[in-house]
């Protein structure tokens, strides 16, 4: 066997050992998260995430009536590792409070204006009516975008005979990454769910698909199923959620964040012709995701937003979480707590309290 032969042997052989090292390294890693995997679960099991229950614990599916209107008179528990709430629904198929009579307020957003999370006493809505002593109307509406929380408040004008003095439109939004919840991001998908359509109706390829265009969309549901499926997992982001959060969440592609700006500014036109149609008052009210606070970004997005429309006021509320921002979201969750809550409606007091006022 010449020199080089044995070279090679001897290269083989290493390589070969070193593969069988790694393999090793990865199996072990592998039996290392299983089992700290099975000790989270024993000694602190979470929740994937919140359910809807009967107050005597059964799971409820659905809670609306139809895309506009949950279950009228539905009163049921929100559920998860950090809180087990009443939720009541009025007669109107809105959170509580219920209007008396014609409402001189409403409320347009999503889940963190309906009060995921926390009590009907507790939500910012029933706080700040329950304190200026005015009628007013909860639409806000979980995992909706500003189309949909619109066409939401068209259909209360248009059959219950709605006519408020004020309308708040509060928009949850972060324009330095596109997370779950961020109303950019399901403005963005009403725009290619739109776009899909027009494009099946003529016949022309469609190369978008909602929900599945982006990357922040892909990595989204990968993290979902990951907290779905992983109490360790979910641990982590217990641990460190804000952090998590803060440092991972992704920038949005120019493309993607340049169409979900397009559809937010013609859904904020529309916003003032129906206050010009209708003859209320509009306003927006911009809640940042924890991550938007605790990057420094809150300023980027508030200036973003007051720039797709000339007329409409815009306000946003990151200076009133600014001092410790972790103590007023749930860590896993990522929705406000109750101190959180109770901050927003201390925010919206001063800051439109007078106009309500006014509008009484």
């Amino acid at each position: 066997m010449n020199s080089t032969s044995g070279m090679l042997i001897r290269v083989s052989t290493r390589l070969k050992k070193q593969s069988l090292d790694a393999l090793l390294v990865l199996v072990s890693i592998a039996f290392g998260i299983l089992a700290l995997e099975g000790i989270s679960r024993v000694i602190s099991p979470l929740s994937p995430g919140a359910r809807n229950l009967s107050i005597e614990g059964k799971v409820i599916s659905p809670i609306s009536e139809n895309p506009f209107r949950l279950m009228a008179g539905l009163v049921y528990r929100q559920v998860s590792s950090e809180f087990d709430v009443r939720i009541t629904i009025d007669r109107y198929g809105n959170r509580v409070p219920e209007p008396e009579g014609m409402p001189l307020v409403v409320f347009l957003g999503d889940s963190f204006t309906f009060g995921h999370g926390v009590r009907d006493e507790d939500t910012f809505v029933f706080v700040l009516c329950k304190t200026l002593k005015v009628s007013c109307g909860n639409l806000g509406r979980s995992g909706t975008g500003t189309k949909a929380q619109l066409d939401t408040l068209e259909h209360y004008i248009e059959t219950e005979e709605w006519r408020p003095r004020v309308v708040i439109l509060v928009v949850l939004a972060m324009t330095s990454a596109f997370s779950a919840g961020n109303d950019l991001l399901d403005n963005y998908n009403t725009l290619v769910s739109r776009r899909s359509q027009k494009n099946s109706e003529s016949g022309a390829p469609n190369g978008e698909q909602a929900n599945s265009a982006t990357l922040a969309n892909y990595f989204l549901r990968l993290f979902r199923v990951l907290l779905e499926w992983s109490n360790l997992a979910r641990n982590v982001q217990y641990t460190i959620g804000p952090w998590l959060r803060s440092s991972f969440a992704l920038i949005p592609e120019t493309s993607v964040y340049r169409d979900a700006l397009s559809e937010t500014k013609q859904q904020f036109r529309r916003f003032v012709q129906m206050s010009n149609v209708y003859d209320f008052v509009p306003r927006v009210i911009v809640l940042h995701p924890i991550h938007d606070i605790l990057r420094g970004t809150s300023d980027q997005t508030l200036r973003e937003l007051k720039g797709l429309h000339e007329s409409l006021i815009v306000e946003g509320t990151a200076p009133a979480f600014s001092d410790d921002p972790t103590e007023y979201y749930f860590p896993l969750d990522g929705h406000f707590n109750s101190n959180g809550s109770h901050k927003a409606a201390e925010f919206l007091l001063s800051q439109i309290g007078h106009l309500i006022v006014e509008g009484n």
